[in-house]
C-alpha cells in the first residue's frame, strides 16, 4: 500500500526479538520511520529490489491503564511513498500540501445544480442578515443536523452529491461537510477545513505524510475562535470531542490565486474550550438534629457548559 503502519507493542505478550523488512522495487522509494524506540535503518538496493529494515529487542508488553490513551507511546514503524524514480525522480509524492489542495478542492468545488440547491436551502433556514456569526453557525448547524441523517456507513453514489443529499435528506461524512461548507460560503462565513489526530490515537506527525493517519474532520472559524464538528450530530457549536482538545491537526487555509481558489495546509494546536466556563457540581450542606437521629441535606446541582 501506499501508507501503511506496523504497531509492534500492545497486548500482553512481549517480544524477544523483532525484524521489521519492507521491500519494493528499486525505483519506488519509502519514507519510514520508527517511533518510540523503534529504529530504521537507510534503505539499500540490491539488484532490483529496494530494502528497508529495522530491528528491536526485548520489547516489553504494554497493559491497559485506566482513564489513560496508550496508542501513541506504543513502538512502531510508519512507511509512505515519497518518489517514483522512474517517471519523476525530483517529484516528492504525497505531501501535507498536495493532500490540502486535494481535500480543498474535494470539499469546497460544486456544479451549478448543487450551487441552486444550496442556495434553496439556505433560505429555507431563515437566518437574519443581522444575526452576528456565531448565531449564524450555530443555526445553520442546527438546522442541518436536525433535518439530514449523517452516518458514515452511507456508501451510496449520492452520499457527497449535495443536490441529491438535499432532496433525499441523508449524507455521509464527507457530503456532510461538502453541505457545510456550500452553505457557509453562501453565507459569506469564513471557515478552515480541519483535520484533527485524537488523543486516543496516532498522533499527525508534520514531518511525516502519512495519509492514513486522516481520519475525521472539523470546521473552525477563524473570527470566533470556534470549532463544529459537521458528524458528529449530538454536538452544537462551539463543542467538538474532547478527545481533539489539545491535539494536533491539520488546518487548510484557503487562498486565492488570480481567479483560481485553493488551499494551504498548516499544523496547529486545537485549543480546548475554557475549563471553567463547564461545570457538572453539587453544593450541598448537611447538617444533624440534637438527637442525631436526623440529617437535614440541601443540595443544590449546577450545570453549565
Amino acid at each position: 500500500s501506499i501508507f501503511g503502519t506496523e504497531v509492534f507493542q500492545g497486548g500482553s505478550l512481549p517480544i524477544q526479538q523483532l525484524n521489521f523488512v519492507l521491500i519494493t522495487p528499486d525505483y519506488l522509494k519509502f519514507d519510514t520511520r520508527g517511533y518510540n524506540g523503534f529504529e530504521v535503518s537507510p534503505d539499500s538496493v540490491m539488484g532490483e529490489e529496494r530494502i528497508t529494515c529495522g530491528s528491536a529487542t526485548n520489547i516489553p508488553s504494554i497493559d491497559d491503564e485506566k482513564y489513560s490513551f496508550g496508542d501513541k507511546y506504543l513502538m512502531r514503524a510508519e512507511y509512505k511513498l515519497s518518489y517514483n524514480l522512474s517517471t519523476n525522480p525530483g517529484v516528492r509524492l504525497y505531501t501535507w500540501k498536495e493532500f490540502a489542495k486535494k481535500a480543498y478542492n474535494i470539499y469546497t468545488t460544486r456544479t451549478s445544480k448543487e450551487e441552486k440547491a444550496v442556495a434553496a436551502f439556505t433560505a429555507k433556514m431563515n437566518i437574519p442578515e443581522s444575526d452576528d456569526d456565531a448565531h449564524k453557525i450555530l443555526k445553520v448547524e442546527d438546522y442541518i443536523k436536525t433535518n439530514l441523517n449523517i452516518d458514515k456507513k452511507l456508501i451510496a453514489e449520492d452520499g457527497d452529491d449535495i443536490e441529491k443529499i438535499i432532496r433525499n435528506k441523508a449524507c455521509n461524512d464527507g457530503g456532510a461537510l461538502r453541505l457545510f461548507t456550500a452553505v457557509f460560503d453562501k453565507l459569506g462565513i469564513n471557515y478552515q477545513i480541519v483535520f484533527p489526530s485524537g488523543r486516543n490515537d496516532y498522533p499527525l506527525d508534520e514531518t511525516f505524510e502519512n495519509w492514513n493517519r486522516i481520519d475525521d474532520m472539523l470546521l473552525y472559524f477563524p473570527q470566533t475562535g470556534k470549532y463544529i464538528s459537521p458528524i458528529a450530530v449530538e454536538l452544537r457549536y462551539p463543542y467538538i470531542s474532547p478527545l481533539y482538545a489539545g491535539s494536533k491537526a491539520l488546518f487548510l487555509k484557503s487562498v486565492t490565486i488570480g481567479t483560481m481558489k485553493t488551499a494551504i495546509g498548516a499544523f496547529n494546536e486545537i485549543n480546548p474550550e475554557p475549563f471553567d466556563q463547564h461545570a457538572i457540581n453539587m453544593e450541598a450542606t448537611i447538617s444533624l438534629n440534637a438527637s442525631l437521629d436526623t440529617a437535614y441535606i440541601k443540595s443544590k446541582q449546577i450545570l453549565k457548559g
